[in-house]
């Protein structure tokens, strides 16, 4: 299980033109990395309605219908957290209406 109040995140970087596992801990984290998680967990819905919860077998089973309910209140809880962890390191994050 991945403790909920940090894990070590690895990064691909270019070092002399060859790609690079680093890993960042917690003091090298920045506002940026907040904001991707946000739009990776954006990309994830995306796909998830697109490819799963769209499926007529989803749309025809009532307990499948349930679990992807779940899993659509788990994801947004994940995008919650991950913008009010961004929104705590940014000074003046851009409000919806200049998004």
């Amino acid at each position: 299980m991945v403790s909920a109040a940090y894990r070590d995140i690895a990064v691909r970087t270019k070092q002399n033109n060859t790609d690079v596992m680093e890993s960042l801990g917690p003091n090298d984290l920045n506002e940026g990395h907040y904001f991707e998680l946000m739009d990776r967990a954006s990309v994830f819905a995306s796909i998830f309605e697109d490819h799963v919860a769209a499926h007529p077998v989803v749309e025809a089973d009532e307990c499948l219908g349930e679990l992807v309910e779940r899993a659509r209140e788990l994801h947004g809880e994940i995008y919650q957290r991950a913008g009010t962890l961004w929104g705590a390191q940014c000074e003046d994050p851009p409000t919806s209406s200049s998004a």
